[in-house]
């Protein structure tokens, strides 16, 4: 069986991308098995039907959950309004977001999404205005951290840090401890607090990330394998798989998936 797109033809995949922050993925159809991604995820049915997840032969059915960076979990929402707000390392709240959901899925109240079932629904089908999408994605992330009891913010050297990742991607921690003034131990540390994963991991992650951008811009698979320093296509395909679960070009696969960039 597929794991996407099987329900295509009834109602086909959406994905909305917000920069380097995230992204939106609606399906009426998702089966996968033991799998874990390199961002943190909050699933959401936006009908009376749930959807199963967990372990595999210990799956629980629920209409909202989030789930940790890398933390191992099966999916089935087969027929159902499926969304699934992806929270990437740049996003100010993936820090202490990662902290909470370490380790675990965790069933969320219906609250994180209620107020906002009516732009789901258009979300899902394709008609909410551009508008009210960024807007969306940013207020469900903050109820859900409300709910799990984050109040704190970034740390105020966040953005000096995103500063010299954005001037230098392939920063070391070596020419970070230099830049911060600091020993390399101290900048391995002050990295993982701020960020909730180690540097080269970050890396990777806003590489791939950077990509889904470039597909979202309608760009060539062999050109952005080749601008975001892939050897080739097929390394890139397969990085790229494990991410996000899916062949990239299911994404340019126009009678399957709908693809949007903000």
């Amino acid at each position: 069986m597929p794991s996407f797109g099987l329900l295509a033809e009834k109602q086909k995949d959406r994905v909305y991308v917000f920069g380097e922050e995230g992204f939106i993925f609606t399906s009426p159809y998702v089966l996968t098995p033991a799998t874990s991604r390199n961002y943190i995820t909050i699933l959401i049915t936006i009908d009376s039907n749930g959807f199963l997840i967990g372990e595999t032969g210990q799956m629980k059915s629920v209409r909202a959950a989030i789930v940790g960076c890398q933390v191992s979990r099966s999916l089935a929402a087969v027929d159902v309004k499926l969304v699934s707000i992806n929270i990437t390392p740049a996003h100010p709240l993936f820090a202490p977001l990662a902290a909470v959901t370490r380790d675990a899925i965790h069933e969320l109240s219906p609250a994180v999404h209620r107020e906002y079932d009516a732009d789901l629904e258009e979300l899902f089908v394709g008609s909410l205005p551009s508008a009210r999408i960024q807007s969306l994605f940013h207020s469900i992330v903050g109820n859900a951290a409300g709910c799990l009891g984050i109040r704190c913010k970034p740390p105020c050297y966040r953005e000096d840090l995103v500063a010299l990742l954005q001037e230098n991607p392939a920063l070391t921690l070596g020419e970070l401890a230099d830049e911060l003034k600091v020993s390399y131990a101290t900048a391995s540390r002050t990295f993982m607090r701020t960020f909730g994963l180690p540097l080269r991991s970050y890396q990777f992650s806003a590489r791939l990330h950077r990509c889904l951008n470039m597909i979202a811009d309608a760009k060539r698979l062999t050109d952005l394998a080749h601008d975001a320093g892939f050897a080739d296509s097929a390394h890139f395909t397969r990085a790229w798989q494990t991410a996000f679960g899916m062949p990239p070009s299911y994404l340019t696969n126009k009678t399957q998936c709908d693809m949007r960039g903000f």
